[in-house]
Formats: C-alpha cells, sequence, structure tokens
C-alpha cells in the first residue's frame, strides 16, 4: 500500500543513493533497520551530507559551562575550549548528531566537521542503536529520544510521526529496488 503523503523527490533520491552504502555499513554493524536509518536522516536533514546547526538551547543547557579538562579529555586536540563548545553544541551531517552526543559517544577524531559524510552515519546510528536498546526496540520512544536528547518528550506530532511515515514509506517503496534493498551495499 503506498503512503500518499510522503514521497522521495529526485533530489532526495540522489543524496539517498550517495548515503546508502554508509547507511548499510552501519546498519549491518549496529543491527538497526537501514530503513530507520535512513528515516532519520531523511526527518533531519533531507539527507543532506552537510547540515550543520548550531543549537543555541543546547549550548546553553549542555555546553556552556562544560570544564576546559572535560574538553580536553573528550577531545585532547582541541586548542581554543570555548571554540570546541561551540562546535559540541552544533548539529552535524545528514543525521544531526550534536557534537557533545557524538564525542560521549566515542568519537575522537579532531575535527567534529567529520561528521558531516560517512562519520556522521555512524554516530547517528550509533546513538539510534542506543536508543533502540534503551527502550526495548520501541521505535516510537526510540526516535522520540533521539530527537529530544536522550529523553522523550512531547515530541510525537512534529517528530515522531514524520520520522515513522518516512519509515514506512522507505520500506514499502525501496526494499525490493536494487539499488535499495535490505541485501544491497557494503
Amino acid at each position: 500500500m503506498k503512503n500518499q503523503s510522503v514521497q522521495l523527490t529526485a533530489p532526495l533520491v540522489k543524496r539517498l543513493t550517495v548515503l546508502w552504502p554508509w547507511i548499510m555499513h552501519s546498519a549491518s554493524t549496529y543491527g538497526v533497520d537501514p530503513f530507520l536509518i535512513a528515516a532519520v536522516a531523511w526527518k533531519e536533514s533531507d539527507f543532506n551530507v552537510n547540515a550543520v546547526n548550531f543549537e543555541s538551547n543546547y549550548y546553553a543547557k549542555y555546553c556552556k559551562n562544560l570544564s576546559t579538562s572535560r574538553i580536553k579529555q573528550m577531545n585532547p586536540a582541541v586548542t581554543s575550549a570555548s571554540a570546541e563548545r561551540r562546535l559540541l553544541a552544533m548539529a552535524w551531517g545528514p543525521m544531526q548528531v550534536m557534537g557533545l552526543t557524538a564525542r560521549e559517544r566515542g568519537y575522537r577524531k579532531p575535527h567534529l566537521s567529520g561528521l558531516c559524510g560517512e562519520d556522521g552515519i555512524r554516530m547517528g546510528t550509533v546513538y539510534l542503536a542506543y536508543q533502540l536498546g534503551r527502550y526495548g526496540d520501541d521505535i516510537m520512544k526510540s526516535l522520540s529520544a533521539y530527537n529530544a536528547g536522550s529523553v522523550i518528550q512531547s515530541n510525537h506530532e512534529t517528530y515522531v510521526v514524520p520520522a515513522l511515515a518516512r519509515y514506512s514509506w522507505l520500506k514499502a517503496e525501496l526494499h525490493d529496488n536494487p539499488a535499495f534493498g535490505e541485501g544491497k551495499g557494503a
């Protein structure tokens, strides 16, 4: 059954095609449905590998008062703690992974800009897998927590429902497509 409210345009298909090998590799590595990973990337950035957004509320709540020693612990290559604090409050890449979340989940490359690419898919999948494990594979709760920073919030209509619609559409429409089927990729 086709979902008429959600549909990929030609430019989005082109972007997804670029991301698909990375999605498949992360899916097989971390045991997450590749169509769920793709749905998050679609909802977060329209599959934009170069998406970057500064989150001022996140900065104020989580990054502004991080100690220099904690920052150096997460990234020994840091030369400016104040600059790194701002970078930690940015959402990076197709899955819009927060810099601080990536660091807390083990991302140790010196530059967070690496999250605009394969590392962004990998770290987004790591975080999504964490939420799925945390909430017993409950996709709705896991999507809510992925979006809200590890806490289930009242983002059901604005985030969870649209992400689930994308997931359902991708799974139904692309599963048998030779370019995107679950057997394709890394």
